[in-house]
């Protein structure tokens, strides 16, 4: 039983750390699209 525990410990301490690193990089390609768009977007001021 203590066995299954700690297996399902570490299953999701590394579920965790992976949506961690896909959030970042989700992060970090939103940023990078926001950037690239800026340019192309109309400007509010007159």
């Amino acid at each position: 039983m203590e066995d299954d525990a700690v297996a399902l410990q570490d299953a999701n301490e590394g579920l965790e750390a992976r949506v961690r690193e896909r959030t970042s990089e989700l992060e970090a390609s939103r940023e990078e699209a926001l950037a690239a768009a800026r340019p192309r977007l109309p400007s509010s001021r007159p």
